[in-house]
């Protein structure tokens, strides 16, 4: 079952990770070519699911909950008006719902094109206990932030703003696998940030590395 196979080998004891849609369950994959979704899913392990109401106007939120094999779809769309029913009303102030381990929730945006997987913490046992730890330094984490926040042109720059060698860390990390050999950050540098919260300039604080622009 590819389920076990993804909780077995990619959950860790991370509450959150992005992880590879071949390795998401097959009725998963099938939604997310529908949505011509192509990115690394954010997976959330978690009974208690709480999706944030859709906002922006231009955006479409599909929920798909799966429970026993069955698929049911439940479309967030648009702000609150007046011409709406009971049930969209009460779904435009966003969505709640507690897991059972049967059950699990694909939440698919059209904009920006997103998708966030949802599953129970007891769905499949044994979960790897240990996660691997993190052989990076500080200013690694800051290039993986960097890498991730900025378009390939101006991470130079930013980097000099730290007082970061580019092309060292780039190199040193795309030989420890958290960045593709083009220098884009790849799944696994995706999860190491998830411990980390905040923009490039938050977490430059919260790893202690000054603005060289102000000394």
């Amino acid at each position: 079952m590819r389920l076990k196979h993804f909780l077995t080998e990619h959950i860790l004891d991370e509450s959150q990770m992005y992880v590879k849609q071949k390795d998401l369950p097959v009725w998963v994959t099938r939604l997310l070519k529908t949505h011509k979704i192509g990115k690394d899913v954010l997976v959330t392990i978690d009974q208690e699911v709480n999706i944030s109401p859709v906002v922006h106007d231009a955006n479409v939120k599909y929920l798909y909950l799966y429970d026993n094999g069955k698929t049911k779809q439940i479309v967030l769309s648009g702000g609150q008006s007046i011409n709406d029913s009971d049930v969209e009303f009460r779904l435009k102030k966003g969505f709640k719902q507690r897991l059972s381990p049967s059950q699990m929730i694909l939440a698919c945006n059209t904009y920006p094109k997103s998708a966030h997987f949802y599953v129970h913490p007891n769905a499949m046992t044994p979960l790897i206990q240990n996660a691997e730890p993190e052989d990076l330094s500080k200013e690694e984490i800051l290039f993986l932030r960097i890498t991730q926040g900025l378009k390939s042109f101006a991470r130079k720059d930013e980097c000099k703003r730290y007082g970061l060698d580019y092309d060292t860390l780039k190199n040193k990390l795309i030989n420890k696998s958290y960045l593709n050999k083009n220098g884009s950050i790849n799944t696994k540098g995706k999860n190491i940030l998830t411990n980390h919260k905040g923009d490039i300039m938050s977490l430059a604080r919260e790893l202690g590395i000054k603005d060289k622009r102000f000394g």
